[in-house]
């Protein structure tokens, strides 16, 4: 089989994965999470990474909060040890969001959430933000799977 042949096998052709860039990024995966019909999103997130980023758009935040309640999609919360006390992350009985805590060695600096059968995955990196969307039935169930193996291995906040 030919290089060129091998290279086109690869190449995306049916909007499996979504690739975005730049300022829309974070609002563009916000906005697919509560669009996606799922009454359940579950996220690995650095409260530290995220609290440096969110004061940068509190109304999109906020925006996208209410609008999750409203359509009461919950919010499963995989957390950093260090982000146990911060009041953004940990569970809240109003938002929906139950919040546990991973064990002191594991970080994370990007934010994974799956919902329905899609699997989005940010950076948030202000300065170079850069956001994926994966729509693939078999590979959101590992990552899924991944999810509630960590899950129930961590800590209620």
């Amino acid at each position: 089989m030919e290089f060129q042949s091998i290279k086109e096998m690869s190449e995306l052709k049916n909007n499996e994965i979504e690739v975005y860039k730049g300022n829309g990024t974070y609002l563009a995966l916000l906005v697919d999470r509560i669009s996606s019909g799922d009454k359940e999103i579950k996220q690995m997130v650095n409260g530290e990474v995220a609290a440096k980023f969110h004061p940068k758009i509190p109304e999109t935040i906020q925006g996208y909060i209410s609008k999750r309640v409203e359509k009461g999609i919950a919010l499963k919360n995989l957390i950093h040890y260090k982000d146990r006390e911060n009041e953004l992350e940990i569970s809240n009985v109003q938002t929906l969001k139950e919040s546990r805590f991973m064990d002191e060695s594991v970080n994370f600096e990007s934010t994974l959430s799956l919902y329905g059968d899609k699997a989005s995955i940010i950076n948030k990196d202000s300065d170079n933000l850069i956001g994926i969307i994966i729509s693939d039935k078999n590979m959101v169930k590992l990552l899924n799977q991944m999810f509630n193996i960590a899950w129930n291995a961590s800590t209620p906040v």
